[in-house]
C-alpha cells in the first residue's frame, strides 16, 4: 500500500497516538444520521481499524478532529489529510440519495 502523503507531511494524522503506537483520529458526529446510517459509519470505522494503524476515538478536547456531517445538497467530500482544527467529512444522506454506504464512508475517511 502506498501513502498519499509523504512521511514528512504536516497533513498526516500522526498527532495523537495510543499506547500501542496506533494513530488516533478523534471524531464527532454532528450530522443527523438515522440508526442504520450510524451503524454503517461505525462498521466502516471498524474496517479501517482492522486493516490499518488508525484508531477512532470520540473527541474529548483535541484540537484536530473529524466532524462527520450530513447536510442537504452537499454530497460527499472531505479534505486530503489533517487540517488544523475541525476536519469535515460530508456524508449527505436523504430520501433521494446517500453517501452513507460502507465503501464510500471508508474512502471519505481515508
Amino acid at each position: 500500500m502506498f501513502n498519499a502523503l509523504p512521511s514528512s507531511s504536516s497533513y498526516r494524522w500522526t498527532v495523537y497516538t495510543d499506547v500501542q503506537g496506533n494513530y488516533v483520529l478523534p471524531y464527532i458526529i454532528t450530522g443527523n444520521f438515522d440508526d442504520e446510517e450510524l451503524a454503517i459509519i461505525q462498521s466502516a470505522m471498524k474496517a479501517i481499524e482492522n486493516n490499518t494503524c488508525l484508531r477512532f476515538q470520540k473527541r474529548k478536547n483535541e484540537k484536530d478532529y473529524l466532524d462527520l456531517q450530513n447536510e442537504r445538497n452537499q454530497g460527499c467530500y472531505t479534505t486530503v489529510g489533517r487540517q488544523s482544527g475541525k476536519n469535515v467529512v460530508m456524508l449527505e444522506a436523504n430520501a433521494l440519495a446517500t453517501c452513507v454506504e460502507h465503501d464510500i464512508v471508508v474512502s471519505a475517511i481515508l
